[in-house]
C-alpha cells in the first residue's frame, strides 16, 4: 500500500534513519509543511523515490544520509533494526539475526542512497545531504527548500557529539 501524501506538502525529508533527520525536520517544520517527523505517514524512510501523482508531489525533497556504520550503530543502539529494515523494504534483515541482518540492512541503506542520488542526478529537485555536512551546508539547504528567513541558519542547533553503542 502506498503512503498517503498530504496535498499541501512543501518539503519531503527522507533518510535511512540514524542521521539526525528528526532534528532537521523539527527546524524545517518551523517554516515549511513537511512529512510527519514520527513517520506516521510512512514517508520519512522511503526506500526509493515514489512515482508521485502530479498534485501530490512536494515542492522539493531533502534526502539525508550518513555512513552505513554510524547509521546502523544508531539504529542498533535504539533496538530498531528490524523495524527500520522493514521500512527500507529489506525483508532479509527482518527475518535474519546478527551479522546477516546487519549486512542486509547496510545493503538496503546503500540501495536507498543510490536511488535518491539517481533522482537528484535527474534534476528532480532532490538535495542529497550527508549528515556530516548538514551544518556547513545550511545556507544551501535553506535555498533549496525556499526558506528566506536567515533565522533558519543562525538558530539551527549546533552539532552534538554522536552517541556510540
Amino acid at each position: 500500500m502506498l503512503p498517503v501524501v498530504p496535498d499541501d506538502l512543501d518539503v519531503l525529508i527522507v533518510s535511512p534513519g540514524g542521521v539526525a533527520t528528526s532534528m532537521l525536520m523539527a527546524q524545517v517544520a518551523r517554516y515549511k509543511r513537511i512529512n510527519d517527523p514520527h513517520d506516521r505517514d510512512g514517508l520519512k524512510h522511503l526506500p526509493r523515490p515514489p512515482r508521485w501523482a502530479p498534485r501530490q508531489k512536494p515542492q522539493t525533497t531533502v534526502f539525508v544520509y550518513g555512513s552505513q556504520e554510524e547509521a546502523s550503530a544508531s539504529i542498533l543502539r535504539r533496538g530498531w533494526l528490524e523495524f527500520q529494515a522493514a521500512k527500507l523494504a529489506c525483508p532479509l534483515a527482518t527475518i535474519s539475526s546478527g551479522k546477516k541482518a546487519l549486512q542486509s540492512y547496510k545493503q538496503a541503506i546503500r540501495e536507498q542512497r543510490r536511488a535518491w542520488q539517481s533522482e537528484m542526478d535527474k534534476g528532480d529537485d532532490v538535495l542529497c545531504l550527508r549528515y556530516d555536512e548538514i551544518w556547513n551546508r545550511l545556507p544551501e539547504v535553506a535555498r533549496h527548500i525556499g526558506i528566506e528567513d536567515p533565522d533558519f541558519v543562525t538558530s539551527f542547533p549546533p552539532r552534538r557529539k554522536r552517541t556510540q553503542i
